[in-house]
């Protein structure tokens, strides 16, 4: 089993290539306040299926390129 993120397409300018936003929630350590973290993800989309602003499923694999270390596996929305 690969590690699979759920996340939101941010850019698709780059070919075979679309940015991703993955959100978490943590808890601050000292304060117990829940906050947002984020990060940003280069995704391997071969057939450039995906569009601005889709919610899609990732997953990593063997790395692509110097940045690409996750393909897109499914669009949820």
């Amino acid at each position: 089993m690969r590690k699979r993120l759920e996340g939101k397409v941010i850019s698709d300018k780059q070919q075979k290539t679309r940015v991703v936003i993955v959100e978490k929630i943590v808890q601050h350590k000292l304060y117990k306040k829940y906050i947002r973290r984020h990060t940003r993800l280069a995704c391997h989309d071969p057939l450039e299926i995906t569009k601005l602003g889709d919610k899609v499923i990732i997953e990593a694999t063997r790395p692509l390129s110097r940045t690409k270390h996750w393909r897109i596996v499914k669009v949820v929305k």
